[in-house]
């Protein structure tokens, strides 16, 4: 019964982050967006490989710029597409709301 319980929980989180990503890559959160820009920070999807359908997304502010997260993403999937444009809109919120205050 516990795992029962437990496999129907984890449905209900999968369908929510679906259901969230769906949401984000509809309704992108461009205040957000155009704020981080032009406080000179940029989120974007890069492959590091020559050929690949791979990609990682990246945070640059001025020249440094380092990896979002270690997950990659298969261009090829639209699902997959859909989940890292709305990583990035997620990021963009949070940093957003995070340096919005102090600036």
């Amino acid at each position: 019964m516990n795992k029962a319980v437990r496999t129907r929980q984890e449905k209900l989180k999968k369908k929510k982050r679906q259901e969230e990503i769906k949401r984000r890559f509809l309704e992108r959160n461009i205040e957000a967006q155009r704020w981080c820009n032009n406080q000179g920070l940029i989120i974007y999807a890069a492959s590091q490989a020559f050929n690949s359908n791979m990609v990682k997304l990246f945070v640059q502010k001025g020249v440094p710029f380092k990896p979002l997260n270690d997950k990659l993403y298969d261009q090829t999937d639209p699902q997959q597409v859909m989940e890292y444009i709305a990583d990035i809109d997620e990021r963009y919120e949070l940093l957003y709301t995070k340096m919005k205050d102090k600036v």
